[in-house]
């Protein structure tokens, strides 16, 4: 019980809204307008995930703490507490319940958000609480104001929780609320909702929910993988429609879905990790959430990152690789999905990723489904890895974007044997295209004729020779060896044709 009980009552009567319950007590006759404990459990946990990735107790602010039920609670797990809000009623009463409990680490502050963030320092606090009152600040010094703020706020603090009013509500006209909630929180580099509560007991409002939105540009949070230190963030060209965040071993990627088509390629995604995930190094899915409101449609997952450059980077840099490798490891997956049924519509050198142990993997999965028509080139799979070929051979002769179909093969002519050529020409239509590409490609016929295995063997040491450099010094030793065994298959052939 407090000292005094007749103190605390009068406290509670002296205000313009219960909008909390009473930290520790039951007064009579004081019913709040929200039942808060929903909302606690998730603060709880994200608390508790901070507060073990930092090692200490949390710094937190309550931005509009109202009756303090979330400031008095922070402070009773460890946290050292600053709660403010503008009603003067409210704050007298915080302080009377920070007395009765004085061994709590919490100061209330009355005064208005807009005045109080500008004076927040970088890494003053840790956690920031703000429940249902962005949209009185917004009415008050407009919501452009409010928005830079937070842009600001979101650089200074780990993570912020926001619950927030909805303008399709209809009852904060006069409040200058966007039509998308999510426009608040902009200058957050990761949000996402962690749950939707009832606003209040009253009858008429009690179909209304709100987002509580987790907002961090330091983490990503998922309840079984805990938070995520995000290392960088890559957003999409296209109006933001993705964005992809590297958080370790662990890769994230939002897609936000803006029509049917752009739906049809996050499902195709999640399809394939779902069918590929674990195999031969591919990414295992560990988390898919549809989340969907009013601000939108949002498919989140998170899968194993795989660490490297882009084939892309490679060959921009500069960087030496064994070409026909790639081609013969990309291929590979080619034909592993191909045993199933699946398709890669886009290989590309921009979706291969190059490890630093020389493997190679796709990363694209959105154009990889169960139909060899392509879903973002003009022709079909088929005749696109084809000029992938050629790309990766000569990059700076060969547009990897090309289309026109007579020189897809025409190209390809001048880097295989003319009877490799002629297979692959026959093979345009087969329903294993891939299998037997690979066939042609890198398991010569046993049965095939010596000077056709020489050939074969002669082209594989000029694409060596091309490699390593004709004009590097420190390979001339190598270069002649390659030259002496070229010699002595085209003695084979002579001996063979003779």
């Amino acid at each position: 019980m407090p000292d005094n009980l007749e103190e605390l009552t009068a406290a509670v009567q002296a205000l313009p809204y219960l909008y909390q319950p009473i930290f520790g007590y039951e007064i009579q006759g004081a019913k709040p307008i929200r039942n808060c404990e929903d909302r606690l459990a998730d603060v709880k946990k994200i608390y508790d995930a901070l507060s073990a990735e930092l090692r200490r107790p949390l710094r937190v602010l309550d931005l509009g703490c109202a009756q303090g039920y979330f400031s008095l609670y922070a402070a009773k797990w460890g946290g050292v507490v600053t709660g403010l809000d503008f009603e003067a009623a409210n704050i007298d009463l915080c302080r009377l319940l920070a007395r009765e409990n004085a061994d709590l680490k919490v100061n209330f502050v009355c005064t208005r958000i807009e005045d109080f963030l500008p004076t927040v320092k970088a890494g003053e606090y840790d956690l920031v609480l703000c429940f249902n009152v962005l949209h009185w600040c917004s009415k008050f010094s407009g919501f452009e104001v409010v928005q830079a703020q937070l842009a600001d706020l979101a650089q200074k603090i780990d993570i912020g929780l926001f619950e927030l009013a909805l303008k399709s509500e209809g009852i904060f006209q006069d409040c200058n609320l966007p039509e998308n909630y999510r426009d608040f929180l902009t200058g957050f580099s990761f949000v996402r909702v962690l749950s939707y509560n009832y606003r209040h007991i009253r009858p008429d409002l009690a179909h209304v929910k709100r987002p509580l939105c987790f907002a961090s540009t330091k983490y990503a949070w998922f309840e079984n993988l805990g938070l995520l230190k995000i290392d960088d963030v890559l957003v999409s060209p296209r109006g933001a429609r993705t964005i992809c965040y590297f958080c370790g071993d662990k890769f994230v990627k939002i897609t936000n879905i803006t029509d049917e088509a752009q739906y049809g390629r996050a499902q195709r995604e999640i399809n394939f990790l779902n069918t590929f995930g674990g195999q031969k190094g591919l990414p295992r899915l560990y988390i898919t959430i549809n989340e969907q409101d009013e601000s939108g449609m949002r498919i989140i997952h998170v899968r194993d990152m795989i660490a490297g450059k882009t084939l892309r980077e490679k060959i921009t840099n500069g960087e030496n690789f064994d070409r026909w490798n790639v081609i013969r490891q990309t291929l590979e997956w080619m034909v592993l999905f191909e045993q199933q049924g699946y398709y890669q519509g886009d290989v590309g050198a921009h979706n291969l990723i190059y490890t630093d142990d020389g493997r190679i993997y796709p990363v694209d999965y959105e154009t990889i489904g169960d139909s060899p028509a392509l879903y973002l080139w003009l022709y079909s799979a088929k005749l696109q890895f084809l000029n992938f070929i050629n790309f990766i051979l000569e990059p700076g002769k060969s547009n990897e974007y090309t289309f026109p179909l007579p020189m897809y093969l025409l190209n390809l002519k001048k880097h295989v044997t003319p009877r490799q050529y002629e297979r692959i020409a026959a093979i345009r239509e087969d329903e294993k295209f891939f299998a037997r590409l690979y066939e042609i490609l890198f398991e010569p016929e046993k049965d095939a004729e010596a000077y056709t295995v020489a050939e074969t063997e002669i082209l594989a040491i000029e694409r060596y020779v091309s490699y390593i450099g004709t004009k590097t010094q420190e390979h001339e030793e190598q270069i002649a060896e390659q030259q002496r065994r070229i010699e002595e298959l085209e003695k084979i052939i002579r001996e063979r044709l003779t």
